[in-house]
C-alpha cells in the first residue's frame, strides 16, 4: 500500500535512544488502550498497571497522530480499520484508517520507539468481500514489514501466525497469554437470585454463551443441536449484540418455538448482567467453526464456570491446562450424539459451585509486568541497533 505524505508527522529531532530499562520514562500508545474497558477489559488489563509503573498510556486515534516521545505503539487488533458502520458501509474509510495506521508506525519508528502487535487474530472474523479483502491483503503486508515485537497468547497461535505470515519470521517474537477478567467484572450474585433474573429453576442445568452473535461462533447450529438432545432440564441461554439481522432473526425464530428450553436476550450485554448470567450458569458453551483466542472462554471461566468448547487454535493448551474438570472439549463438527456426550461429561465432571477456577497462570498484573518488560528488551534492542 503506497504512503501519501502526512503533514502531521514532520520530524526534524534524531531518534531518541530511550534506555529501555527506564519504566518510567516509557511513553506507550494503545491501540485500544485502558478507555475501551467498556467494549473489552482486555486492554485495561494489560495497559492500567503500567500507568502504576510510572509509565504514560494514551489512546490511539486514527484523527491525530502519535506524540513525537512515543516509545511503544501497540497494536492489538489491525482489523480495527474495518470496525464501525461507516467503515463497513465505505470501504474508502477503511482504506483511510489503513494509511494512518501505517503513518503512525513510521512516525513512532523513524523516533527510536518500537511497534508491537499482539495477534489475538489472524484476521477479521467474518468474511471481508472482495473490496475489503484486496484492503486487509496490502494493509497487512506493509504492517507485518513495520512490527519490532510480535506477542502471541500460546506457542501454537504464533505457530499459525507465522503460517499466515511467513515474513514475521525474522521479527523478535514472545508468547504472554490472554488474562484472566476477575477484576474486570462485577462480583457474582446469589445463585438463586440470578436463576430468578433469567426465569429458569433452581434445579436446571444452565449453559450460556455470552459475547458477541456471530455465523463464526456457530451459535445458531448449536441452539439447533441443543434442541434436539436437550433433557428436560437443561436449558440455553444466549446473549450478546448480532449485527446480522438475519441470522439473528433465525435465533429469535428457533427460540419461540422452543418451549422455554433457549433463552435469546439479543443485546450487548452489561457488565452486571454478565455477572448474573454466570452465577446462574452451570456450564459455558462454545461451537466455533474457527478461532484463534477467545476472551470470551476466559470469561466464562473467571467467573467461576467451566467450559464446553472446541479445542482450537490456543483453546487445545488451554484445554490441557484446565483439564477435564474446567474445559470439556466439544467434538467437531458439531453433532447431537458428539453435543450430548460432552454435556454428559461437564455434568458428571462438574466441580461444587464456589470451586475457583485454576487461573493463576492467567494472572493480569503479572501479564501486563510481562509485557512491560517484553518492550523494555525490545527498546534495548533498538537502542543498540542504532548505535553508530
Amino acid at each position: 500500500m503506497s504512503l501519501s505524505p502526512d503533514f502531521a508527522c514532520g520530524l526534524s529531532s534524531p531518534p531518541r535512544r530511550i534506555d529501555g530499562s527506564d519504566a518510567r520514562a516509557m511513553r506507550i500508545v494503545a491501540c485500544p488502550g485502558p478507555a475501551d474497558r467498556a467494549v473489552n477489559p482486555y486492554t485495561w488489563l494489560i495497559h492500567e498497571p503500567m500507568t502504576g509503573q510510572g509509565c504514560a498510556v494514551t489512546e490511539f486515534s486514527f484523527y491525530r497522530a502519535c506524540p513525537a516521545d512515543a516509545d511503544v505503539l501497540h497494536v492489538h487488533w489491525p482489523e480495527r480499520i474495518f470496525w464501525g458502520r461507516v467503515s463497513r458501509a465505505h470501504p474508502f474509510l477503511s482504506r483511510l484508517y489503513a494509511r494512518r495506521m501505517l503513518q503512525q508506525m513510521d512516525r513512532v519508528k523513524s523516533q527510536g520507539g518500537i511497534v508491537v502487535w499482539t495477534a489475538h487474530n489472524i484476521a477479521p472474523h467474518e468474511p471481508l468481500g472482495e473490496p475489503r479483502e484486496r484492503i486487509w491483503q496490502s494493509y497487512m503486508a506493509a504492517f507485518c514489514s513495520k512490527l519490532d515485537l510480535v506477542i502471541n497468547l500460546t506457542a501454537e497461535a504464533e505457530r499459525r501466525c507465522l503460517d499466515a505470515y511467513p515474513q514475521l519470521v525474522p521479527v523478535h517474537r514472545i508468547v504472554i497469554p490472554h488474562p484472566h477478567y476477575r477484576a474486570a467484572y462485577p462480583p457474582r450474585v446469589d445463585t438463586a437470585r440470578a436463576r430468578d433474573a433469567l426465569g429458569v429453576g433452581a434445579s436446571d442445568f444452565i449453559l450460556a454463551a455470552v459475547g458477541a452473535i456471530r455465523p463464526g461462533k456457530g451459535i445458531l447450529e448449536l441452539a439447533r443441536t441443543f434442541l434436539r438432545i436437550a433433557r428436560e432440564d437443561e436449558k440455553l441461554v444466549i446473549a450478546g449484540a448480532c449485527d446480522d439481522a438475519a441470522y439473528l432473526s433465525a435465533l429469535v425464530r428457533l427460540a419461540s418455538g422452543s418451549a422455554g428450553r433457549l433463552i435469546v436476550r439479543p443485546h450487548r450485554v452489561s457488565d452486571d448482567e454478565i455477572a448474573v448470567i454466570y452465577s446462574a450458569a452451570d456450564l459455558g458453551a462454545f461451537n466455533f467453526k474457527h478461532v484463534l483466542n477467545s476472551g470470551s472462554v476466559l470469561l466464562a471461566l473467571s467467573h467461576e464456570v467451566p467450559v464446553c468448547a472446541p479445542e482450537l487454535g490456543s483453546l487445545k493448551a488451554l484445554s490441557e491446562h484446565l483439564g477435564l474438570r474446567w474445559f470439556v472439549p466439544l467434538p467437531q463438527p458439531l453433532s447431537p450424539e458428539g453435543l450430548r456426550k460432552a454435556l454428559d461429561v461437564a455434568r458428571a465432571e462438574r466441580p461444587p459451585r464456589g470451586t475457583s477456577a485454576p487461573l493463576d497462570a492467567f494472572d493480569p498484573d503479572g501479564i501486563s509486568a510481562r509485557t512491560l518488560a517484553a518492550y523494555r528488551d525490545c527498546l534495548d534492542r533498538v537502542a543498540r541497533a542504532l548505535k553508530p
